[in-house]
């Protein structure tokens, strides 16, 4: 069996390439997403999602990863194209080698600016 952590950070690398086929392989079909800024039961509408944050988001600063058996929690710092670093703690559940679970945590005020130029509404904001 893989490690949840090798998974996990196969799937950043993944999207760190721009390799969104491998990151989707990488999320199993019954999928949940819950985060700061949706959430998705669809794993491709979230690989989708990765893809346009990668435009915001330049570059993914692992800190540290805690696993416990099929849970795995990263805390990572996001760093924006705005030069903002913004702390992250995500928790995953692997199963059989694929993500199934991805719940988020952070602050998400230094998105607020970029939301605004693209017209996204923010989670709060309804």
């Amino acid at each position: 069996m893989t490690h949840p952590g090798d998974v996990v950070r196969a799937f950043y690398a993944a999207i760190e390439q721009q390799d969104y086929a491998a990151a989707r392989r990488l999320l199993a079909d019954t999928f949940l997403f819950v985060g700061w800024f949706a959430t998705m039961t669809d794993a491709d509408e979230y690989v989708a999602s990765m893809q346009r944050l990668r435009g915001w988001i330049t570059r993914i600063e692992m800190q540290r990863v805690f696993a416990d058996g099929n849970d795995l929690c990263l805390f990572y710092n996001a760093h924006t194209i705005r030069g903002v670093v913004a702390p992250v703690a995500a928790f995953f559940t692997v199963v059989d080698g694929r993500i199934s679970t991805v719940r988020v945590v952070c602050d998400s005020r230094p998105f607020a600016e970029l939301w605004a130029e693209q017209g996204i509404e923010r989670p709060e904001d309804h």
